[in-house]
């Protein structure tokens, strides 16, 4: 009876853990789809209002309640655009970055024009990395479930 529970128990966590990794998983998804709401948000704004960034960016997280964006640049200094890269450096590649670095470092010293089409290429840039990100993350998920079930069913095995 006991090898039984434990054999349950070994199983059981394991099935946890890879739910668990699955969760972290999702989170950085879900970081990357906030930044795409927020330069989808900024771009709407100066578009259509020609909103200044001081109060679109207020208006964001008066309207949004998100936590991830607002922890991320609450303490940081300087231009908008220096906090754009720092939310970018955590949920987007290397290349992406770099492609949206020259969007993030002019953000808010262009005319209007110009940064409409700034914003446009950010925003082609995200959705591309957003795609690859849902791909990863759904591959991920199987991955981080089956495995864990399966070392955990291969720990269970060798304890009964």
């Amino acid at each position: 009876m006991i090898k039984l529970f434990a054999v349950a128990s070994v199983v059981l966590s394991g099935t946890l853990f890879g739910t668990v990794l699955c969760q972290a998983e999702k989170d950085s998804l879900v970081e990357a789809e906030e930044v795409y709401r927020l330069i989808t948000y900024i771009k709407d704004e100066i578009e259509s209002k020609s909103t200044p960034l001081d109060k679109i960016f207020f208006d964001y997280f008066s309207e949004q309640k998100t936590n991830f964006i607002e922890k991320k640049i609450k303490g940081v200094r300087g231009s908008y655009g220096e906090k754009i890269l720092i939310l970018l450096s955590d949920v987007c590649t290397n290349t992406a970055q770099n492609q949206l670095k020259d969007f993030a470092l002019t953000l808010g010293t262009l005319d209007k024009a110009s940064q409409k089409e700034a914003l446009k290429k950010a925003l082609v840039c995200l959705e591309t990395e957003l795609i690859k990100k849902r791909t990863e993350a759904a591959s991920k998920y199987r991955l981080y479930k089956t495995l864990s079930l399966l070392i955990s069913c291969i720990i269970a095995v060798l304890l009964y």
